[in-house]
């Protein structure tokens, strides 16, 4: 599913002109990582993967050049919930 994902981000990442590295490896150590943070790598969790093209106080982040923002990526992860755990078991 990752390497699904990633590509999902990385074509709305392109047609919004952000850069943004696809390589599956790259996310999946990422991940890994924000999950041994959180010391959730032995349970079922939820990982959200945000991007944005950045900015400043001096760009208004619409008009401003790609090529002159520097992207944000932020990575989340916290356990899922008992209810829903129960709902991804059950249906």
């Amino acid at each position: 599913l990752l390497a699904e994902h990633v590509e999902r981000v990385a074509r709305e990442a392109e047609l919004l002109q952000i850069p943004f590295d696809p390589s599956p490896g790259t996310w999946d150590h990422i991940i890994r990582e924000v999950l041994r943070a959180n010391d959730l790598e032995e349970e079922d969790a939820r990982v959200r993967l945000q991007v944005s093209r950045g900015g400043g106080p001096e760009t208004d982040q619409v008009s401003v050049d790609p090529e002159a923002m520097q992207p944000v990526v932020f990575v989340h992860a916290r356990p899922i919930s008992e209810s829903t755990g129960r709902l991804q078991q059950e249906g």
